[in-house]
């Protein structure tokens, strides 16, 4: 929606964290653009545009099951109880279990697990104004078992949390002007760990943070 987004591993950011159920469009903005978001925006830009229900009631619900216990189920709630107010919320989760190749025991995909749940409220007291508070929180959990050297055995999980909170307010000053003030703050962390099974020697913890303020 416009905000820069943190939380980069390796130098890029993991789009599989943002489910697909909440997007409404996805923009591509080819060339620099610095100027509109930031400095590493120099190649181009990939713009996530969320859903945003017009509807004076809208409620919907979708659920999935398949091989490996692959789990899908996502739901939405949009409404206006009152006319300048609109209230929407989102939620979702996703899971799978781990896939092991026969007679292996290591993993050759990890099981993954997330869930979020986002809400929007949108205040208009008239054609000119719009007052929009919206967050959300992403949970993301991974595990499987890697083999090291000398046939060493690791179990290894990872847990990445993702918070968003923004607060905009959009003036229609006339048919051509529309001036937009925003304040959004962003929270990332990413926990990592190694664990080697019957000793310590080799064991890794990491636990990586990232906050982002924009006005």
């Amino acid at each position: 929606d416009g905000d820069r987004l943190p939380g980069q591993l390796g130098g890029a950011i993991d789009l599989t964290r943002y489910s697909a159920d909440n997007i409404e469009r996805i923009e591509i903005v080819r060339g620099p653009g610095s100027a509109l978001y930031g400095s590493d925006a120099i190649g181009g830009v990939v713009n996530i545009i969320t859903r945003e229900s017009k509807r004076d009631f809208e409620a919907n619900a979708l659920g999935s099951y398949g091989m490996h216990n692959t789990l899908d189920l996502s739901g939405l709630v949009s409404g206006r109880p009152i006319e300048p107010l609109r209230l929407q919320l989102t939620a979702d989760l996703h899971r799978v279990d781990a896939f092991r190749r026969s007679g292996q025991t290591n993993t050759a995909l990890s099981a993954r697990e997330s869930w979020s749940l986002g809400g929007r409220v949108a205040y208009e007291p008239d054609r000119k104004n719009t007052l929009v508070v919206r967050g959300d929180y992403l949970h993301v959990g991974l595990d499987g078992v890697d083999t090291g050297a000398g046939g060493a055995l690791f179990d290894r999980a990872q847990q990445q949390e993702q918070l968003r909170s923004g607060l905009s307010h959009t003036l229609k000053a006339s048919s051509k002007i529309t001036l937009v003030s925003r304040a959004t703050y962003s929270q990332f962390r990413d926990q990592y760990l190694l664990d080697q099974r019957g000793a310590s020697l080799l064991d890794q913890y990491e636990d990586n943070r990232e906050h982002l303020g924009q006005l």
